[in-house]
């Protein structure tokens, strides 16, 4: 008798429950969710390649400045080996003015990303410049 009675109680408000609701709303703002950590992994690794890239051109600026590497070219070469793992065809500028070095390196933010859905679509590029002065 009192199996039925439970059973019947709650048959009679199950239209009426709102249990499992939080759980409707959790799945709807799901692929939100993970498209935002999506973006931050992207915009972290593309910072992250940044900043590899300023390390890059300031270790060749300093070569050059202290006379380890002999010119322009060779600073550049040296550039475009160090990050032929992003890209193929990166943007390297190196100019001597007036005793200072000035080296500008360019590459699409696509090859910095992880999973490339932001950066794609933005048609980004990422680019570093670095000074030194001549020391020899």
């Amino acid at each position: 008798m009192k199996l039925t009675r439970r059973v019947r109680g709650r048959s009679q408000g199950f239209g009426l429950s709102e249990d499992g609701s939080s759980t409707v709303e959790t799945v709807l703002w799901l692929p939100v969710i993970f498209g935002f950590l999506v973006m931050i992994a992207d915009v972290s690794m593309i910072f992250n390649g940044q900043a590899r890239m300023l390390r890059i051109v300031q270790d060749a600026n300093r070569s050059l400045s202290i006379g380890r590497l002999g010119s322009e070219d060779e600073a550049m070469q040296q550039i475009r080996t160090k990050v032929a793992h992003l890209t193929d065809d990166p943007y390297v500028s190196t100019t001597i003015d007036q005793g200072i070095i000035r080296t500008t390196l360019s590459v699409p933010a696509s090859s910095l990303d992880v999973v490339g859905w932001y950066a794609q679509l933005a048609g980004a590029t990422v680019t570093v410049t670095s000074e030194h002065f001549v020391e020899y």
